[in-house]
């Protein structure tokens, strides 16, 4: 549901923000938060997750939900041009380690997996000659790096489901601070975010409805207006969006069961308002449930007799609903305030009842 709706939209601030909502139609996050003792585990976690994600954010996807996965701060998430927002400092030890790693790199580049990589490291290892040269000192400065994959995937290969690449970084000696920095951290590296969005609706997913003979009957072009097909356009968000909050509880899920000993969840505006919404109408269903139940027994002993106050008691659902009905019919849609207003209107409206039977 649009929460605007419940705004005049002649205030000044909900139509600023109306405006920025046509301006930048973007939708609200959708956000992981991991917690454990150890950083390793919250980086299994957020890996593993952003590549579910990926993997669910194209147009080949049977899922394709969600959108600008972002996670950690990869170069390669800010596009071609993203080495023009580094410090020019940071670039120069960028290429100062990378030309000392080359010798490492341009010898193994072909290693697709860690078995070619070390059957590789063997066999350099194996035909090494006695005397130093460049190939066995690229090695043994790289032993570290070596070190520091091994370890990575130990971390992963321990655990369950699809193990995350170590990834280039292990190539450098980066700290906890580097590490931290590199991903969203909070509470130095105690808390892991990823965030995520849904995708927008594309146009074959709400299709304008067929031409109608009863509206063109009443007056009305047998075509619908820009007002129905933005509706239909919201409903069909609306649904999509409560479709990729629930698939990304189940991400979630997965990935903590496979990671263990971690604590996570998922918030944002989307998954609030989802949350929200469930809530209202289970509470409202059972007060609707409870009130009914409670005005047909009072209804009973207050008059010493069964078959009238049921009678009153289904005549008062049978209003409602034609209440419910005609109210969807004139407005268009229910929000809602009008769920919640079911519980006190079986009270009022049970007053008909009263008098009836009482006369």
């Amino acid at each position: 549901m649009d929460r605007n709706s419940l705004l005049d939209a002649n205030l000044a601030y909900n139509q600023n923000f109306l405006a920025y909502r046509r301006e930048f139609p973007a939708q609200a996050d959708l956000v992981a938060v991991v917690e454990s003792e150890t950083s390793e585990k919250n980086r299994q976690f957020v890996e593993r997750l952003a590549a579910r994600l990926e993997a669910e954010s194209t147009a080949t996807a049977v899922t394709n939900l969600f959108t600008d996965v972002f996670y950690k701060g990869d170069l390669k998430l800010m596009g071609p041009k993203a080495l023009l927002f580094v410090p020019e400092t940071n670039l120069v030890e960028l290429a100062r380690a990378l030309d000392q790693y080359r010798p490492f790199l341009q010898q193994f580049s072909g290693a697709s997996n860690l078995s070619s990589l070390f059957g590789r490291v063997n066999t350099v290892i194996r035909t090494a000659p006695q005397q130093t040269n460049g190939q066995a000192d690229s090695l043994v400065q790289a032993l570290p790096a070596l070190e520091r994959i091994i370890r990575r995937a130990q971390e992963s290969l321990l655990r369950r489901g699809t193990p995350p690449s170590p990834g280039v970084d292990a190539l450098f000696a980066a700290g906890a601070d580097a590490e931290n920095r590199k991903y969203i951290t909070f509470g130095g590296g105690r808390l892991y975010l990823v965030t995520a969005r849904p995708r927008a609706v594309l146009p074959t997913e709400y299709p304008a409805p067929p031409r109608s003979i009863w509206r063109s009957a009443i007056g009305r072009s047998g075509s619908a207006t820009e007002a129905e097909i933005a509706a239909r356009r919201k409903a069909a968000q609306e649904a999509l969006n409560e479709h990729a909050v629930k698939r990304f509880r189940v991400l979630v899920g997965e990935i903590q069961a496979e990671i263990g000993g971690v604590n996570a969840g998922v918030t944002g505006e989307s998954v609030l308002d989802f949350d929200e919404m469930v809530q209202s109408q289970t509470d409202s269903t059972r007060a609707t449930i409870f009130s009914l139940v409670l005005v047909a027994l009072i209804f009973i002993f207050g008059y010493r007799q069964v078959g009238r106050p049921l009678k009153a008691t289904a005549c008062l659902i049978v209003g409602l609903g034609y209440t419910m009905a005609f109210t969807t019919a004139t407005v268009g849609h229910l929000n809602i305030l009008t769920i919640t207003f079911v519980p006190m209107l079986i009270g009022l409206a049970i007053d008909f009842g009263v008098h009836l039977i009482t006369r």
